[in-house]
């Protein structure tokens, strides 16, 4: 029994069964053609992606258990894979789909690439799984692909500190930053030399983009690093790196070792879980016990070069467009936010946002100039003020 309320819209694949390994990439280089970010596989509904921020039918019949454990083999080659889950280990893994409708520069079907989470979770009383994947364009984007603003360029490649990307997950921080990647590799900018990478998994590759500045090397945590984040952050100060990009600051040891970094004199890109720039350093400063935290706030703020906090919304002419807000901090407003505190560093930022300044663009400013320039609705519009403005 399906428990997905079908649209009017054609299922994206016209495929009857998930008997063979082919009959996936079929499906997933079906997803990739109608536009699809993220896909889901669950028990009793069909494959749903997500086009344009909706979810829709990419198979018009729903999946069995039987259907989701073969793909979860195929897409992990691992036999034990059902047992880990059923064990309470989820899965964060990479997944090649071959597409003979388009060819390579050796001639060779080019690879539709996927990031996915395999996850354990309740279905009819008893244990189910969710698959849900994200598909990855081989080549990095530009920054003109991604709507970066010109007034922040200037401040994204910093001879030390950190640049702090925030956003909801699926808000397209990665896809950001490898766009920064993409222009510090084929431009002229003060960092050149080696761009260490820590990822989980890798995401967009860039063995193929030319440079006459750098070398990049990128490292899957798990894969190419045993431990954590904090260990291959620590990793990099052994490779003398012109760049450290950490894929995410998700616990105090990975945020101390990342300061560590900073304080080298190195600079640094890392992505945050936060829903808005202001929300930044408290959030990091949280990791740590109580007693600490006034001093990691100190330390947060005095490397850290720009906050950056970015959404996506529906756009009027389809797909999705991105707004950001962001802060280039100064010593004025790092003593501010230190002296408010880790309980009012965030509302001491939203002052600072709301007083405007050459050095910060809040996401209200970008919503109305989204606006004016005709690229989301008043409703939209709307809609992110309301959501930003309800912000704790």
């Amino acid at each position: 029994m399906s428990l997905w309320r079908q649209s009017d819209a054609p299922a994206l694949w016209q495929g009857r069964n998930l008997a063979e390994r082919s009959e996936l990439i079929e499906l997933l280089n079906a997803a990739v053609a109608g536009r699809a970010s993220d896909i889901h596989f669950q028990i009793d509904r069909p494959v749903l992606a997500l086009v344009a921020g909706k979810l829709r039918s990419v198979t018009a019949w729903p999946l069995h258990k039987l259907h989701v454990e073969r793909c979860l083999f195929w897409m992990t080659a691992l036999p034990s894979v059902t047992a880990r889950l059923l064990a309470g280990q989820d899965i964060d893994h990479a997944f090649n789909a071959p597409d003979p409708s388009r060819l390579d520069g050796f001639g060779h079907p080019a690879q539709n690439r996927f990031r996915f989470n395999a996850t354990a979770c309740e279905h009819d009383g008893g244990t189910g799984y969710q698959i849900t994947l994200r598909h990855i364009p081989s080549h990095p984007p530009t920054l003109r692909d991604v709507g970066f603003p010109d007034a922040l360029m200037e401040h994204m490649a910093p001879q030390q500190g950190a640049v702090l990307i925030a956003g909801p997950t699926g808000s397209g921080k990665t896809t950001t930053y490898a766009a920064m990647l993409r222009w510090i590799i084929e431009g002229n900018t003060p960092i050149a030399g080696n761009i260490l990478t820590y990822e989980a998994p890798i995401e967009f590759l860039f063995g193929d983009i030319p440079s006459a500045t750098c070398i990049v090397a990128q490292q899957e945590i798990g894969l190419h690093l045993v431990g954590g984040f904090a260990e291959g952050v620590r990793n990099s100060l052994r490779r003398n790196p012109a760049l450290v990009v950490v894929g995410e600051l998700r616990d105090a040891e990975t945020i101390q070792a990342a300061l560590e970094v900073a304080n080298t004199g190195k600079p640094l890109y890392a992505t945050v879980h936060a829903n808005g720039a202001a929300q930044i350093p408290r959030r990091l400063a949280l990791k740590f016990p109580q007693g600490e935290q006034h001093q990691a706030l100190a330390n947060i703020l005095d490397t850290t070069r720009v906050m950056v906090s970015q959404v996506l919304v529906p756009a009027v002419a389809g797909g999705l467009t991105c707004l950001r807000e962001w802060i280039i901090l100064d010593d004025a407003l790092r003593q501010a936010v230190l002296d408010a505190g880790p309980a009012g560093a965030t509302a001491a930022l939203r002052r600072a946002l709301a007083a405007g300044g050459p050095r910060v663009f809040s996401m209200a400013e970008s919503a109305r100039a989204a606006l004016a320039a005709g690229q989301i609705t008043a409703e939209t519009e709307t809609l992110v003020l309301r959501r930003f403005e309800a912000m704790p």
